[in-house]
């Protein structure tokens, strides 16, 4: 009886610590539908699925927050010279939100 009672003591305590995890995290969705709408900009303008959309300005803004490769960039066409150092920077984009969604970033200028 006693292990059955520690054993939901314990269930209960994980849960509660799980729930106030979730609590902590103040991410702003408006925030995250502007930096993933640059992102797709990018992308789309990278791999030649569009070119709706302004290449320069998705990279500015990303750039406020994480690294972007502009030497990479930086030619006549200003366009990333490989699609490998696009996804890497793509991958440093990602891995930047999930290490900062949580903390309510407040910019949400395009």
């Amino acid at each position: 009886m006693k292990k059955i009672v520690f054993i939901i003591i314990i269930i209960c305590f994980g849960c509660a610590v799980n729930h106030k995890a979730k609590k902590d995290c103040d991410e702003n969705l408006k925030f995250k539908e502007v930096f993933f709408k640059h992102i797709d900009t990018v992308e789309n303008i990278t791999y030649g699925k569009s070119l709706e959309g302004n290449l320069r300005k998705s990279l500015e803004f990303i750039s406020k927050y994480s690294f972007v490769s502009y030497r990479q960039i930086e030619n006549y066409e200003f366009m990333y010279n490989s699609l490998e150092t696009f996804e890497k920077d793509k991958a440093g984009w990602l891995k930047w939100y999930e290490e900062n969604k949580c903390k309510n970033i407040s910019d949400v200028s395009n």
